[in-house]
This record gives C-alpha cells, structure tokens and sequence, in this order.
C-alpha cells in the first residue's frame, strides 16, 4: 500500500477508520469513506453547532469537563468506523479519557505543540493529500460525506482533530525516548455527571 494512502488514513483516524482496500493494483475505498463521513455528519453538526444543551457536561475528567456533544461525536465515530470494535462505545469513551490525560501530561512536561509545528503537520498531511488521484479521491469523498467542502475539512480537522494527533506524537514520543512508563487512563480521575446521557448513547 502507498505511503501517502496509508497518512490519508491516519486523516480520520479520529472516527477510527480504516477502509481502504487495494486488490490487484486496483483501487477503492471512496464509497466507504463517503458512507463514514455520512454516519457521522449529523454528530459534527451537533458538535459544531454549539448550542447550551451540547455544550452541558456529561462528564469530568481530571477537572475536564465533556460536553454531551463531543461525546455523542466520539461515540457516532467509533460505531461508524470499519474498524472491528468489541465495544465502539467504550473505545470513543477511552479515546477521551487518554485525550485529557495526554493533554495534562503535555503541559505538565512542557510538551506542548508549537504553531509552526502544527503548521507542518498539517502541511504534511495535505501534501498527502495531493500527491495522488486517490488520496484526492477518499479525502474529497469523506469531506462530501461529512457535508463539508475539502476546505471546510481541513479547517475542521486543524481545530479538532490534529490537536490531539500532535499531543499525542509528541506525548508517545517523550516517553518512548526517556524510558517512561505509558499513561494509565485506569488511574484518571473520572465522574459521570449525566449518567442518563452517558447511559443512553
């Protein structure tokens, strides 16, 4: 599998997704990505939207507050994604709890992305995105699913999703490099402030 294909998939890792299918030197994958991009559309404008009831916490995390509408967007992501999934609920719910660890973790070890590192990071990712027809393909086709246009995808994707793409790069990588024991999520501070909420996704 080409390289750039395998970074226009770590694009939506977020929504734990990975689709792509290489069958004798053909290709596909747009009709998968599309159809994810759709599942969660409904989620993303929930989230984005902004509005009091989405923006109510279901949850503390370490002192964090989760709105309802970011859970309910990670949630919809994990059950939408291709990926086989014992519990998709749990695993979006996993994902946040290590996205608040991660994120105390970097500022507490002055880890903190920079902008020209976020510059280049998704410089990176677009050059991924452009350097063949079918990376322009599932990119374009996810971006249709989400009822977004390319442009609106990566102004998405620079706000909410590559920042915890980089805490996490840069958070895996101290720890690698200086011995570290990994972050234990167990050991996070959680509270359910909306257990109807939580309960019922």
């Amino acid at each position: 599998m080409k390289k750039s294909i395998m970074i226009i998939v770590s694009l939506v890792i977020g929504a734990g997704i990975f689709v792509v299918a290489v069958q004798g030197g053909g290709y596909e994958g747009t009709d998968e990505f599309n159809e994810i991009g759709q599942k969660k559309s409904e989620a993303v404008e929930y989230f984005l939207q902004g509005d009091a009831e989405g923006q109510e916490p279901v949850a503390i995390v370490e002192g964090e507050e989760i709105s309802k509408a970011y859970f309910a967007l990670k949630v919809t992501s994990y059950r939408g994604s291709k990926l086989e999934l014992d519990d998709p609920k749990q695993a979006a719910w996993d994902s946040i709890v290590t996205e608040v660890c991660e994120r105390q973790y970097a500022a507490e070890n002055g880890l903190e992305y920079t902008e020209q590192e976020m510059d280049a990071h998704m410089a990176y990712l677009k050059d991924a995105y452009d350097s063949t027809d079918e990376s322009r393909a599932l990119i374009e086709s996810y971006a249709s699913g989400l009822g977004m246009t390319v442009a609106e995808y990566w102004d998405y994707k620079e706000k909410y999703e590559a920042p915890m793409e980089l805490t996490h790069y840069k958070v895996s990588e101290y720890i690698e490099v200086n011995g570290l024991e990994p972050i234990d999520i167990c050991k996070a501070k959680v509270e359910i402030v909306e257990q109807e909420f939580f309960s019922g996704l």
